[in-house]
């Protein structure tokens, strides 16, 4: 029984790092998007998937599979992740939910499907979101804010 459920674990844990690991690049030969073997594994991410067991775990009273894929799914993470941050974005800013994912998905997502750079400043424009719903995007780890030439 042990032995069984360590293999379990064991099997899970490999398949959640495999998936950690995964970054999403474009091959330079073709210009496709694919996916490489990165070097280490984003803290959050790792957070992310261990909350979501806890948090299963509980629920269930203690009782926890392995089996269930959408519990070790890095992308099942952050897509719950998402949904959670829009949702208090919208109770938080009273932006609409649809300009905000809008947003998301031109500024944050490349065409080809990876992480994109935005810069913020004030806002000037249609295009840009207003400064309190990047407050909630990055006080929920959907976004890093970096610092650079003493600016975000």
């Amino acid at each position: 029984m042990y032995y069984s459920f360590k293999k379990e674990i064991d099997t899970s844990i490999g398949q959640i790092i495999d998936d950690l690991l995964k970054i999403k690049s474009l091959d330079p030969f073709t210009g496709k998007p694919r996916n490489i073997r990165g070097q280490f594994v984003e803290p959050i991410h790792l957070q992310l998937v261990c909350q979501r067991w806890w948090e299963e775990l509980s629920s269930r009273g203690g009782i926890f599979s392995f089996k269930d894929g959408a519990l070790t799914s890095v992308d099942e993470a952050l897509k719950v992740l998402y949904e959670s941050t829009i949702r208090e974005a919208v109770i938080k800013t009273k932006i609409s939910e649809d300009a905000i994912r809008r947003w998301c998905e031109k500024k944050l997502i490349t065409p080809s499907g990876t992480r994109g750079l935005v810069y913020l400043t004030r806002k000037s424009s249609e295009d840009e979101i207003d400064t309190n719903v990047i407050n909630v995007l990055e006080s929920n780890h959907l976004i890093k804010v970096e610092w650079r030439s003493g600016t975000k």
